[in-house]
């Protein structure tokens, strides 16, 4: 048999074979499909502005509030159990993934610090709920759905 050069390496395939295996269609993942990427995972609506009250003091997390942002709509994507249950075991989990962000605010200033950490967490925060979703996606679902508030 004749041997061709193929991206630098030999293979003792005959011409008319490697036209065969190489211009065929890819076969397709049916988990991922062309829209795919273009999905984003978004808040499943908008978390309502916070604004800074003088004289208010309180506690922000801001992984947890990150997280369950963005848990919904992950879980509704990769096809995950939505019972309260498995919502709150996803959402441990992915808190404890993640590094923690506890800020008391107490004046203007330290809220907007708060504002420009959350920016900074999100796409670690959105990374760990894709990697927990993805793990919970096989698991067995159960009957009671989550109760949306």
């Amino acid at each position: 048999m004749p041997q061709t050069k193929t991206r630098g390496t030999k293979t003792h395939k005959t011409p008319a074979l490697m036209k065969l295996l190489t211009s065929g269609s890819r076969p397709d993942n049916p988990f991922i499909d062309d829209s795919f990427k273009g999905d984003l995972i978004l808040p499943e609506k908008p978390a309502p502005v916070r604004r800074y009250n003088p004289g208010e003091e309180f506690d922000l997390d801001i992984i947890t509030e990150l997280a369950s942002e963005f848990l919904p709509t992950a879980i509704e994507r990769f096809g995950c159990c939505k019972c309260d249950r498995c919502f709150a075991d996803m959402l441990s989990h992915v808190i404890e993934r993640c590094p923690h962000a506890l800020i008391k605010i107490r004046s203007k200033d330290d809220f907007l610090r708060a504002e420009y950490l959350k920016e900074h967490h999100r796409n670690a925060v959105l990374r760990q709920v894709v990697h927990v979703a993805i793990s919970y996606r096989n698991r067995k679902k159960h009957l009671t759905p989550r109760i949306k508030m």
